[in-house]
């Protein structure tokens, strides 16, 4: 087993347990009363992101110099999205809007997560638009902390997996 075979297997348990709270998360609250619409729309964000943040994990492959810090950076990128299934389905069948906020706030963590893993990798503008599109997320994730407006919410929460699932399906086949 190489060094990155080693790491991804680690950080892939970290994934699956992410995609896996996140979906038991979403059937219970189907049994205990439904998903509201901006629940919803946050738990699709979580879902596509988990999937297409371990996808990327692949991209390490070749990386040549494997030292602590580059393995701190990326089990810290992993736990960030860990943390963000955890802030989509509180324990304790919890009422989202409640944690709303805080799930927006490692949102953000796990964004400015990847940029460093990303940054680490030595592909911060490999895509060029990989910071334009992670700065929109940053900046959506801010407005949706300020914003009151119940109908803002709405657009934010379906906008937001929309626009990933646009991107990763889509556009960054496209322009690359």
């Amino acid at each position: 087993m190489n060094q990155f075979e080693f790491i991804s297997v680690f950080i892939s348990i970290i994934f699956g347990l992410a995609l896996a709270h996140v979906m038991t998360g979403a059937i219970q609250r189907l049994y205990h009363g439904g998903i509201g619409y901006i629940h919803l729309g946050y738990t699709v964000m979580t879902l596509t992101v988990l999937i297409l943040n371990w996808w990327v994990l692949f991209l390490w492959r070749d990386h040549a110099v494997w030292t602590f810090e580059t393995f701190l950076v990326l089990i810290l990128w992993a736990m960030a999205f860990f943390s963000l299934s955890v802030a989509t389905y509180p324990p304790g069948l919890q009422d989202f809007e409640k944690h709303r906020k805080t799930w927006l706030w490692i949102l953000i963590a796990a964004v400015l997560m990847d940029i460093l893993q990303t940054a680490v990798r030595g592909q911060l503008f490999n895509p060029w638009y990989y910071l334009i599109l992670e700065a929109h997320y940053l900046l959506l994730g801010g407005l949706a902390i300020m914003l009151k407006s119940a109908r803002a919410q709405r657009v934010i929460a379906t906008y937001m997996p929309a626009s990933l699932l646009l991107w990763s399906l889509v556009v960054r086949h496209i322009i690359a």
